[in-house]
């Protein structure tokens, strides 16, 4: 038994990294696996710095929590994998609290399959794997070793009543085709009052999409959030890239990669749904479907230093010239948006010849 003086309180295990912080445990896997499958539980991450990628698979009711700013939580040396440093699948009733994240390489927290799960509190920032060449702009392909260009800090593919609440997401700026947070067939999701940026790494402004990708979502809420700087839109509505089975960190492919090009030309007037690529591995081609969001409530969010607007379609195409139909929105609300800064002048000068770029631009609304 523990003396008085060092219970755990409402905590199951504890970790700490044996140097700042001393606990049950140095390895925050090895903290979770101690807890029954079963059972509810708490793992209190200590302050320290924790070179490790975290794997929740297949458990319900998890509390991952450390203690703010000093519990950080890095790609380890030598990662070989661009999946989240986080990654949660097939799991229920799991919440992420009151940590920082630093990923290399990889995303940052990958939701697959997950349901009623809460993420808050969080720092999470990704960054481009510096020991890879630079990426070439036509093969922006999610890898499934570790990244060349920066991933998003939190993507969900498939998921239900998650929530992600006064974070600070930071995915930096250099060239890059995946939006700062991405979201895939996920109905009931919130994000709520948020730091979504993307800043410029070099140059006058950031190479990467940055904002909120979303396609085939439903009952979205996105409010109170602040999204600065990206290529493309701050909020998207995109398409969706079949090619990979779920689960596989090349299932979170989205069109915004079809759209960028060496001259990072507005993504807005650029076509391309009709082109296809290689899957992840180089193995057989994929398929872009166009989608359909529905009951989606946009308010009181602040949307500035974007490339194009601060909330449109991935782009426009001409119904006579492409086979694909226009990406659809239904049953949305936009209130009380503040947009300043957006539009990047040679975007200005595209969309008059192809498309359009302003505060809300949306298509078959």
């Amino acid at each position: 038994f523990r003396p008085l003086t060092h219970q755990r309180g409402c905590c199951t295990v504890t970790v700490g990294d044996g140097v700042t912080s001393f606990g049950d445990f140095t390895s925050i896997n090895d903290a979770i696996r101690a807890i029954p499958i079963n059972e509810k539980g708490k793992v209190c991450i200590l302050p320290g710095r924790y070179n490790e990628r975290v794997v929740i698979q297949n458990r319900n009711d998890l509390v991952i929590e450390g203690c703010g700013a000093r519990t950080l939580i890095h790609t380890p040396e030598g990662n070989q994998t661009s999946e989240g440093l986080i990654t949660v699948t097939s799991c229920n009733r799991i919440i992420l609290r009151s940590f920082h994240l630093e990923a290399i390489g990889q995303f940052g927290v990958m939701l697959f399959f997950a349901n009623s799960s809460t993420l808050e509190q969080l720092e999470i920032r990704t960054r481009l794997d510096p020991t890879l060449p630079s990426p070439d702009p036509a093969e922006l392909w999610i890898p499934t070793g570790s990244s060349s260009f920066p991933l998003s800090t939190v993507a969900a593919y498939v998921g239900s009543q998650v929530t992600v609440r006064d974070c600070n997401l930071v995915m930096h700026g250099e060239l890059g085709s995946l939006a700062n947070v991405t979201l895939m067939s996920c109905y009931y999701f919130r994000i709520l009052g948020c730091k979504i940026s993307t800043p410029t790494v070099q140059g006058s402004r950031s190479l990467a999409w940055g904002g909120i990708y979303i396609t085939y979502g439903t009952e979205i809420e996105i409010t109170d959030n602040v999204i600065t700087g990206g290529l493309g839109h701050g909020i998207t509505f995109g398409t969706y890239i079949s090619g990979n089975p779920p689960g596989h960190p090349g299932s979170l492919d989205s069109g915004t990669r079809r759209t960028i090009d060496g001259a990072m030309d507005c993504p807005t007037a650029i076509g391309g749904l009709t082109s296809a690529g290689p899957a992840v591995g180089g193995s057989g081609s994929v398929t872009i479907y166009p989608s359909y969001n529905s009951n989606t409530i946009i308010r009181r969010n602040r949307i500035r230093e974007m490339g194009a607007s601060g909330i449109s379609v991935l782009g426009f195409w001409p119904d006579t010239a492409d086979p694909y139909p226009m990406i659809s929105t239904s049953d949305l609300e936009i209130a009380d948006l503040d947009g300043d800064h957006n539009l990047d002048v040679v975007a200005y000068v595209l969309a008059q010849l192809v498309g359009g770029i302003g505060g809300a631009i949306l298509a078959n609304a």
